[in-house]
């Protein structure tokens, strides 16, 4: 009985232990993934200002031009981030797909 309860004891500790260390692998991947993602996003804003000020300048040309980064970088946010739905499922069976 005594080594029965001693054998759950060291099972639950060491199953603390993979929660911890993955909890930890998940904290510095959603760290990774949000330093990731903030920069296209910020570029969007700056792009977006850029359009608004060649605009109020009458010059669509140049604000056409900078549409076309913003597309660009929403792509790549669009990219980032099936890369992180195809990470997720790493693990997953077709099941769980």
């Amino acid at each position: 009985m005594n080594q029965e309860l001693s054998d759950q004891v060291d099972k639950r500790a060491l199953a603390e232990q993979v929660l911890r260390e993955n909890l930890e692998s998940l904290r510095r991947f959603s760290y990774a993934v949000a330093n990731d993602i903030k920069s296209p996003v910020r570029n969007v804003g700056i792009l977006s200002d850029w359009i608004q000020k060649a605009l109020d300048a009458g010059d669509f040309e140049k604000a056409s031009d900078t549409v076309v980064q913003v597309k660009a970088m929403v792509g790549r946010m669009v990219g980032l981030i099936d890369g992180i739905v195809s990470y997720a499922r790493l693990g997953e069976t077709p099941e769980e797909a």
